[in-house]
């Protein structure tokens, strides 16, 4: 057992002495770190199963914390969240098979970000995460591109003027045409964006993601188009219902109200969650049109194709269903494929599996935690490595690797 292991153990233990506790701040302070000493670190905090998210600012908080245990380390941790949200956090969780996997998020660990940084020292040079961006279809098929452009009018729709304010494509509803034309806002792999639409309800797109819908709303009822997944908040309009269609045909009916929808065509289900307000879901089938009532903090599923059949209604996982919004991967009960494919639209890369990983149970294994969306794909695969996966990066292909 090295000596670092050994103080750690004991600070854990509390039993370390104030010259042991000292002597562990002085070598979490030692720029010659080393590899092997930090795999000790890690190594003792496996043995120990202990969950305590550690502040990332220096050695003698980190001893602090790991002194006061969880409930000091979680209150420390609260106290500077606003100033700096940390990095990672450990998590515990038994796997299917009866194996321990041990899951990186949101949180702290001190070593593992210091470890990452410290091997990694080109960490920087990799595929970076999604950012803001999109494309504008104008009603004439010519499109816009309005990942760098400046605030201002980007474009002019039947007298509608057509602006980004503030990073947010806005539809001027002062100025709204008579005779809307057709419009479409697409994200690509890698790119998010935001839209106020001409009745002031605000739509966030995640990546992959299309939205079509008319630069006025000049009917008796407001409707819009989405495949991928969608943040709403639907400005409040008795008079004229707010639709979304789907695309397997279905659609959601809403009366002033804030829901998410995935509607990606490669997902198994279609999934409306429902945050507050009211909503109703039209599920259309050959036989006939299947409805049902959401309320705040339910989420409803349907098949993805055409065919849609019944409509299950459970308790949502608002966190999880919102964590894309909040920037965040949230992984609790996720698969590694599924993960993968989340990873596959927002680094915009190609995920792809080595021949014996296919017939193996790897691409079901399950995750847990969350990792921030701002992490560039190298780091995140570090993460996913501490669970002894192996992957290849060439250019824009990530393979996994037995």
């Amino acid at each position: 057992m090295t000596r670092l292991t050994e103080l750690i153990n004991k600070c854990l233990e509390q039993t370390a002495t104030d010259a042991e506790r000292a002597e562990l701040t002085a070598l979490l302070n030692d720029a010659n770190l080393t590899e092997d000493s930090l795999s000790a670190l890690r190594q003792a905090f496996i043995q120990k199963k202990e969950l305590l998210p550690l502040p990332e600012t220096n050695a003698d908080s980190i001893v602090s914390a790991i002194l006061e245990g969880v409930a000091g380390a979680n209150a420390d941790m609260d106290s500077q969240e606003e100033e700096q949200p940390p990095r990672y956090r450990l998590i515990w969780r038994w796997a299917a098979a009866a194996s321990v996997l041990l899951l990186l998020s949101l949180g702290g660990y001190w070593f593992v970000n210091h470890s990452i940084q410290r091997s990694n020292p080109q960490a920087n040079v990799t595929i970076q995460p999604g950012r803001d961006g999109a494309i504008l279809t104008l009603a004439d098929g010519s499109q816009v591109v309005l990942d760098s452009l400046a605030d201002g009018v980007v474009a002019v729709q039947q007298g509608t003027d057509v602006l980004l304010k503030n990073g947010e494509l806005v539809y001027d509803k002062e100025n709204a045409a008579s005779e809307p034309a057709i419009n479409i806002m697409s994200t690509p792999k890698g790119r998010q964006f935001n839209i106020t639409l001409p009745d002031g309800t605000r739509v966030w797109l995640n990546a992959a993601s299309s939205l079509k819908f008319p630069t006025a709303f000049t009917g008796k009822e407001r409707r819009v188009e989405i495949t991928g997944e969608a943040y709403f908040e639907v400005a409040k309009d008795k008079t004229k219902p707010f639709f979304v269609t789907l695309p397997n045909q279905s659609a959601i009916e809403v009366l002033g109200t804030s829901f998410n929808v995935n509607a990606y065509t490669e997902e198994k289900n279609i999934q409306a969650t429902l945050l507050e307000g009211s909503m109703r879901l039209h599920a259309n089938t050959h036989e006939e049109e299947r409805t049902a009532l959401l309320k705040p903090g339910q989420q409803a599923s349907i098949p993805s194709n055409t065919n849609a059949r019944d409509i299950a209604l459970d308790k949502a996982d608002i966190d999880k269903v919102m964590a894309w919004r909040n920037g965040f991967f949230h992984l609790e009960g996720v698969t590694l494929k599924d993960a993968m494919t989340q990873f596959s639209r927002w680094y915009d890369i190609d995920v792809v599996y080595d021949k014996e990983v296919k017939h193996t149970e790897l691409q079901q294994i399950t995750l847990a935690g969350e990792i921030r969306r701002d992490l560039n794909l190298e780091a995140v695969l570090d993460l996913l490595k501490e669970l002894d996966l192996h992957f290849k990066v060439e250019g824009r292909r990530l393979t996994v690797l037995p």
